[in-house]
C-alpha cells in the first residue's frame, strides 16, 4: 500500500491537495460570501456623464453597482438592490470626484479595481476626480471621452504605474502622439502624428492603430527592420488602418521569401485580442533571418497587420470570440463594447 499523505482540509488526489472547487455564481448578490472575494476575476470602474458604475464578475456571472449622487443624507453610503444582479450604491452629491468608499458588495468588499474606463468629458482626470489609492492599482485604463489633455495624460502616467492594456479613442494632444506606445498592449483611434521613427521604438506586445499619416513604404521598411531583428523584439501583433498606400498591396512582400499556410506548421487562427480570432489560411509567412522566427505580413485594403507566432499552435479564447478575415468590416475589431 502506498504511503498516505495527509491534506488540509481535506481535500487530496494522489498525494496531493486537490484544487479548491470555484463556487457556483449566484443569480443574486445576496447570496454571495466573503469567502467568495477570492474568485472575483474583474472589476471595472466607469466613470461616465450620466452615472458612475462599478462591475464585477464572479464564475462568469456579472454583477453591478450604480453609484448614485444624493442630496438625502439617510441614503449616502445605502446600499439598494434593483434587481438579483443590480444594486445602487448612494453618495453624496457634493463629493468632490469620485470620492469611492468602495461599497461593499453586500458581505463581499471589493479591495481592488482591474480596469478603469474615463467616459466623462466634463470632469477632468485628475486627483479631484480620481482619489482612492485602489483604482491606481488597475492594470487597464481607457479613455473613450472626446478628448484628454496633457496635464491629464501626466496625471495617468504618475499615479497608474501598473497599466498593461492602455486604450485611448480620444484625440491626443501632438506633443503627446506616443504617450502610450510603450505600454504592453494598446488600442488607438488617432494616431496621426505617429511617425516611422515612433513606431520604430515601440516595446508594445500589441498595437493597434485606426487612423494614421504613415505610408506603405514607410511600414515596409519597418518590417524589413524587423526582419533583420532591429527593431519589435516584444511585438506580436500590429495593426494600422487608413495607410497611405503608395506602394500596391502586391508589392508589399516583394523580395522576402514567403511561405503559404500549411496546418502543419502553424495554426490557421491568429489571436489578436482576448475577443478577435483573424484567420490566416489565405495569408503569406516570413522568416526572420537570425532566429526563422515566423510572422505573417498582411498589406490589403489601406490595412497593414503584422502577426508574429511566438506560438504556432497558439490556444483559442475561452469566453468566444469573433473571427474575422481580411474583408472584415473594422467595426468588429475597434468596438467600445470590448471587454477591455
Amino acid at each position: 500500500m502506498g504511503n498516505f499523505l495527509c491534506c488540509p482540509g481535506g481535500r487530496c488526489l494522489n498525494g496531493r491537495i486537490a484544487p479548491e472547487p470555484r463556487p457556483e455564481a449566484a443569480d443574486d448578490l445576496d447570496f454571495l460570501k466573503p469567502e467568495d472575494a477570492k474568485w472575483i476575476t474583474a472589476v471595472k470602474l466607469t466613470i461616465s456623464d450620466d452615472q458612475d458604475k462599478l462591475e464585477a464578475s464572479l464564475s462568469d456571472k456579472n454583477y453591478t453597482i450604480n453609484i448614485v449622487r444624493t442630496e438625502d443624507p439617510g441614503k449616502m453610503r445605502l446600499l439598494e438592490k434593483k434587481s438579483p444582479a443590480t444594486w445602487v450604491y448612494y453618495i453624496n452629491c457634493n463629493a468632490p470626484g469620485v470620492l469611492f468608499y468602495f461599497p461593499p458588495l453586500v458581505d463581499l468588499e471589493i479591495r481592488r479595481v482591474d480596469a478603469v474606463e474615463f467616459k466623462d468629458l466634463a470632469r477632468t482626470i485628475g486627483p479631484d476626480l480620481v482619489n482612492y489609492y485602489e483604482i491606481f492599482n488597475a492594470h487597464t485604463v481607457s479613455i473613450t471621452k472626446e478628448s484628454v489633455t496633457s496635464e491629464e495624460l501626466e496625471f495617468i502616467r504618475e499615479r497608474f504605474p501598473r497599466i498593461q492594456r492602455f486604450k485611448v479613442t480620444a484625440t491626443l494632444p501632438r506633443e503627446e502622439i506616443n504617450f502610450s506606445l510603450n505600454y504592453m498592449e494598446v488600442k488607438m483611434f488617432d494616431g496621426r502624428g505617429i511617425t516611422m521613427d515612433d513606431l520604430r521604438g515601440i516595446q508594445c506586445t500589441r498595437l493597434e492603430i485606426h487612423d494614421t499619416d504613415l505610408k506603405a513604404s514607410e511600414l515596409k521598411e519597418l518590417v524589413y527592420s524587423w526582419f533583420k531583428a532591429e527593431c519589435w523584439q516584444n511585438l506580436q501583433c500590429l495593426v494600422i488602418r487608413h495607410v497611405n498606400a503608395d506602394i500596391p498591396s502586391d508589392q508589399f512582400l516583394r523580395g522576402y521569401k514567403t511561405f503559404t499556410w500549411k496546418e502543419t506548421k502553424r495554426g490557421r487562427y491568429f489571436v489578436q485580442d482576448e475577443n478577435i480570432v483573424f484567420d490566416c489560411s489565405e495569408e503569406k509567412d516570413i522568416k526572420r533571418l537570425n532566429d526563422e522566427q515566423v510572422a505573417t505580413v498582411i498589406f490589403h485594403k489601406n490595412t497593414f497587420r503584422f502577426y508574429v507566432w511566438k506560438e504556432l499552435l497558439p490556444q483559442m479564447p475561452r469566453n468566444g470570440f469573433t473571427t474575422v478575415n481580411r474583408d472584415a468590416p473594422n467595426y468588429l475589431e475597434f468596438s467600445e463594447g470590448e471587454t477591455w
